[in-house]
This record gives C-alpha cells, structure tokens and sequence, in this order.
C-alpha cells in the first residue's frame, strides 16, 4: 500500500521526518542531501534576486539624485540668466577677443557665473531634519 502513495504529496502535506527510519538509511541519507542541495539552491538564486533588486534600487536612487542635481543647477542658472547673457554680450561684442579666447579664460568665466552655485546633497536634509521613522 505504501509504495502506490506519493511520497512528494505526504511530504508537503505532512512532517514525515520523523518517518525516516522507515526507509533504509542510504535512501534517506540520499534524500536529505537531495533537500539541502534544493534548499541551498533556492536561498542562492533569493540571494542573487535580492542583490539583483538591491543594485536597480541604488541606480534608481542615483538616477534622482542626478536629476535633482540638474534641476537645481537649471533653477541656479536661470535665476541668474539676465546677468550671465550680459557678461556673454558683452564679450562677444568684441569679437576679436572673443575669437581668441583661451580655454582658461573660458573656466574662469563660467567660475565667476558659478562660484555662489552650492550642490546639495539629498541626505544633508535627513542630517538637518531628524526624524524618529525607522524606514527612513
């Protein structure tokens, strides 16, 4: 009668750990191997999946970083767009100069226009503003 059951149902209906010495022990020895094989192999691949999740978040999390940065480089050069188109007419109106500007001159120029420019970083907020929620 117990040869016709199928081993694999009572298992995941039951514990039959207990039930091992009804078998011979190299059978059993055989199986339990089998089930810490599978069960090795299946923390690995939750491991890797996780590691997989854990690396997509960070580059999401990069990827907003960035974007606020742009964002608030944009508002920085907009706020200060009127003075910064001056300063470029006024150079290009002599065009000598202009046509022979050095790189260096150029940096310096654009240094000048974004000395005061501050780049803040999204975890300075956490620092200045604690909070008690542990998910953050």
């Amino acid at each position: 009668l117990t040869s016709d059951l199928d081993v694999k149902l009572l298992h995941q209906c039951f514990e039959l750990s207990p039930y091992d010495n009804l078998y011979k022990p190299e059978f059993m020895d055989a199986v339990n191997k089998r089930r810490e094989y599978l069960l090795s192999v299946q923390k690995k691949k939750e491991e890797e999946e996780r590691n997989i999740e854990l690396k997509r978040l960070k580059e999401e999390s990069m990827k907003c970083n960035i974007i606020a940065q742009r964002i608030s480089f944009q508002e920085y050069c907009i706020s200060f767009e009127q003075d910064i188109k001056e300063k470029i007419d006024a150079v290009l109106k002599q065009q000598d100069e202009a046509k022979n500007l050095t790189r260096a001159e150029v940096e310096e120029m654009l240094d000048e226009w974004f000395r005061d420019f501050e780049l803040s970083q999204p975890s300075e907020y956490f620092f200045d503003n604690p909070t008690d929620d542990s998910d953050m």
